[in-house]
């Protein structure tokens, strides 16, 4: 065999095996990947949710981190004020059963279209959700991208989500409300008494003191006995005063500015 025939069958040879290899890894790729479709994204995470102290929430322009004492999440962006219970507890079990449903794209330039894009990014749209145990080790870390709309009413949510250490984007099944706004995991309300339920108010500011009396449907005062002709309107307004009675902003006592009435 001549010189020039050995060596193109050797550069022919080494072209097959190169391509076998390609496309080996290819159908490898690619069975992996529909192998993971179907999966829970974080398969152990249920088990280790007892452990979960810390959750940091971040995208641009907002953050909210919630940290665990006992059996309580504070927010730390509020003063550690509480959190509430049922959204904080819908996070972590909506993440613990987030399904991954269908792979999309590993190219990162069509990240943005998902929501998947790197958070860190100024004009990035993406979540970054992280839950950490008490001492510091990551539990979950997900980016958590746009919600898709589902083709069919009465279907489970979907979102698309990616993991910030693959290149790999999915179509997920579950409900992740990852919020940045630390206000909406707050229980606004302060108190709320029906005013129909009322009977007698009583008012006092140091040696004045009011008393208002219902009669039917309406309020009379009492207490002064000798007073102007009233509004009973304005009467009624008083025992309306504590329905629905809620808060804007907490801060600690020794930080609020101020005097008493």
């Amino acid at each position: 065999m001549k010189p020039r025939t050995t060596l193109i069958l050797l550069v022919l040879a080494v072209v097959v095996f190169a391509l076998g290899w390609i496309v080996q890894n290819h159908n490898a790729s690619k069975e992996s990947t529909s192998l993971r479709a179907g999966r829970l994204a974080f398969p152990d995470l249920a088990a280790k949710l007892d452990g979960a102290e810390r959750i940091e929430i971040t995208r641009q322009g907002g953050k909210v981190t919630l940290l665990r004492k006992g059996n309580q999440w504070l927010i730390v962006e509020r003063s550690d004020y509480p959190a509430l219970s049922g959204k904080t507890h819908a996070l972590l079990a909506g993440l613990a059963a987030l399904r991954l449903v269908e792979p999309r794209t590993t190219d990162s330039a069509f990240y943005d279209r998902l929501g998947v894009d790197d958070p860190n990014k100024p004009a990035s749209g993406s979540t970054l959700l992280k839950v950490y145990d008490g001492g510091g080790k990551v539990l979950a870390e997900l980016i958590v991208g746009n919600k898709h709309a589902s083709p069919q009413p009465n279907l489970p949510d979907e979102i698309y989500v990616r993991k910030p250490d693959d290149q790999q984007s999915w179509l997920a099944e579950g409900k992740l409300d990852a919020d940045t706004d630390s206000s909406n995991w707050m229980n606004h309300d302060i108190i709320s008494i029906d005013h129909a339920k009322i009977a007698k108010i009583d008012v006092e500011r140091g040696n004045e003191k009011l008393e208002l009396v219902r009669n039917g449907d309406r309020f009379e005062l009492k207490v002064p006995a000798d007073h102007p002709s009233l509004d009973s309107n304005a009467l009624d307004q008083v025992a309306r005063a504590l329905e629905f009675v809620s808060f804007t902003e907490v801060k600690p006592v020794k930080e609020e500015p101020g005097a008493p009435l």
